[in-house]
């Protein structure tokens, strides 16, 4: 079976990732509502042909961007504000993305034109394995700073996110959709930031408590949800640059 050539590309991946968060809302809704594992297991049952599109997607996506060579971070983008912790964090997660890079690109480099899915399955498994067997001690490392930032940042205080963005050519049920959305983002926001000195356990159940509270206005923007089509462009490709181009 053909995988293709170099600089072949995918579908988007605003599809993907609005998908996702349209599957994500309704079965976060359904959690918020209460449902029982059985009507759980009857809402992926009715969902299954879009998993299996979205999964085929996910494969489109991967197997397109294998196929590309990897940029180097030039400079990591660290925001001025940034405590030691983050700094840190984003400076080797810099560092270890430039280095995969470099082992994909090298493997990449040895490949043919055209690619087969059985020699693109064999260089993924290969750079993985070369990746983690050279920068192990890094990796281990960036996971004790990553556990660090999250213990961090469960102490800091959220932004309260600015206006509401609506298109001009939204739709009414997307103006309503995007409109529901923000504001209980903000209310989440401002209960997260009350509750920033309490007690763990006391903030999970503050916030499960405001979303007992909304679950109708969840379940409204769940049925909003699924009103909402995305649609899709036809998929395109591109080839090298031929000589002389």
């Amino acid at each position: 079976m053909g995988c293709g050539a170099h600089g072949e590309r995918s579908k988007p991946p605003d599809i993907v990732q609005g998908e996702q968060q349209a599957l994500g809302m309704e079965l976060s809704a359904l959690h918020t509502e209460g449902a029982t594992p059985q009507q759980l297991k009857e809402w992926r049952a009715r969902n299954a042909a879009r998993f299996a599109a979205q999964q085929q997607r996910v494969r489109e996506m991967a197997d397109a961007s294998a196929l590309e060579p990897m940029a180097a971070v030039a400079q990591p983008n660290i925001p001025a504000d940034a405590s030691p912790t983050l700094r840190d964090f984003l400076t080797r997660q810099a560092a270890l993305a430039n280095a995969r890079a470099q082992v994909h690109n090298q493997l990449l480099g040895a490949l043919p034109m055209e690619v087969t899915e059985a020699q693109l399955r064999e260089m993924q498994q290969k750079e993985a394995q070369l990746f983690a067997q050279q920068h192990a001690g890094d990796l281990k490392a960036q996971s004790q700073r990553a556990r660090a930032l999250g213990e961090e940042s469960a102490r800091t205080p959220l932004a309260a996110p600015g206006p509401t963005e609506i298109p001009q050519n939204a739709t009414l049920q997307l103006q309503a959709f995007l409109t529901q959305r923000d504001q209980l983002m903000r209310e989440r926001i401002a209960l997260w930031n009350q509750t920033l000195n309490a007690d763990p356990a006391a903030r999970d159940s503050a916030l499960r408590q405001l979303c007992r509270q909304n679950a109708a206005r969840i379940g409204q923007l769940h049925a909003l949800t699924r009103s909402l089509t995305i649609p899709e462009p036809p998929r395109q490709f591109t080839h090298p640059p031929l000589p002389g181009e």
